[in-house]
């Protein structure tokens, strides 16, 4: 198996890291427009390949983008041209709906398909809580994902840069989506912080919060439902469970709360290697539910979500710069 990397920044930095700990070096090509970036990556890595990017194209049997998203249609084109059919694309699939509308045209009647890097499906803490809460009633659920991001990955606003996954989880927790409410700060025209209220077809809700601008890493799940509530940090890759909760009036207090904790380690593990493991040797083997929320027609629909709620926090936001 012969896999290209297309983009050689942050992202496929650590692409290349995994895809080495995963297939044969001299199975993996590389490729940068910066022509500089990519004969230092040559150079360090003992390749000797071609610096063409439609040779390479042709040469991979599977192909992982890694490029920023205005990059994206094209060269998923290019691609599709030569009639690669396993293409891995870091999210958001495109920055256009129209763009997601004529590949969604494109791979109608083609044997290609295409994986998006929605990463966070493949914390081990979210695949141990979606198997904890699989048939219990889910009220609400509250996401906050904030850091600080730098400059240069701002191709895209805060909502189609991290609130992509948060959105993403809340679909595959609670189902689709009725009504969008939704508010922020905009810098310089830039969404940086997103607040956001989902209403579910279910009656459920999911409050998100997403910022760019915050200088404390955070990646905390709250979740509501029916006799339990849970608390998960995804950074650490645990949840905890509380349950049974009992209200108790006491004379020497004014009150007490009680309740059964259970605290849920889920086995370690990095993210990105198991969705690249996933893509490489499962995904197109796999005709279970999760394959197919991977479809055109799904990227479309969370795109066009993230465009909603852009525009919401566009008109009501608020500007601090």
């Amino acid at each position: 198996m012969k896999v290209l990397l297309i983009g050689l920044g942050s992202m496929g930095q650590n692409h290349l890291r995994i895809l080495k700990l995963l297939i044969k070096k001299e199975n993996i090509f590389i490729f940068d427009k910066n022509k500089l970036r990519l004969k230092k990556y040559l150079s360090e890595h003992s390749k000797s390949q071609s610096t063409n990017l439609e040779e390479l194209i042709k040469l991979a049997d599977k192909i992982i983008i890694a490029t920023t998203t205005d990059t994206h249609f094209q060269l998923i084109k290019k691609c599709l041209k030569f009639k690669k059919d396993k293409i891995f694309i870091e999210k958001p699939l495109v920055n256009k709906i129209s763009h997601a509308k004529n590949l969604e045209k494109i791979l109608k009647n083609s044997r290609s398909k295409i994986f998006v890097g929605l990463i966070e499906r493949f914390n081990s803490s979210v695949v141990s809580l979606k198997e904890y809460v699989s048939n219990k009633k889910i009220f609400n659920i509250d996401i906050n994902r904030s850091a600080r991001v730098p400059k240069r990955n701002k191709d895209i606003d805060v909502i189609s840069d991290l609130m992509i996954h948060d959105i993403d989880l809340a679909i595959q927790f609670n189902g689709d989506i009725k009504s969008i409410e939704a508010t922020g700060l905009i810098d310089n025209a830039n969404i940086e912080l997103a607040k956001v209220n989902l209403t579910h077809k279910n009656n459920s809700i999911s409050s998100l919060t997403s910022s760019r601008i915050t200088d404390k890493k955070i990646r905390n799940l709250d979740m509501l439902g029916r006799n339990f509530f849970v608390s998960a940090n995804l950074l650490e890759s645990e949840f905890t469970v509380y349950k049974q909760a009992k209200y108790e009036q006491r004379s020497n207090t004014p009150y007490k709360i009680s309740s059964k904790l259970e605290k849920i380690q889920s086995n370690p593990s990095e993210p990105l290697l198991m969705e690249l493991d996933y893509f490489l040797n499962f995904f197109y083997k796999d005709s279970s539910s999760f394959s197919k929320t991977f479809s055109q027609s799904y990227n479309l629909k969370l795109l066009k979500i993230c465009k909603e709620i852009s525009k919401k926090v566009l008109k009501c936001g608020i500007k601090i710069n």
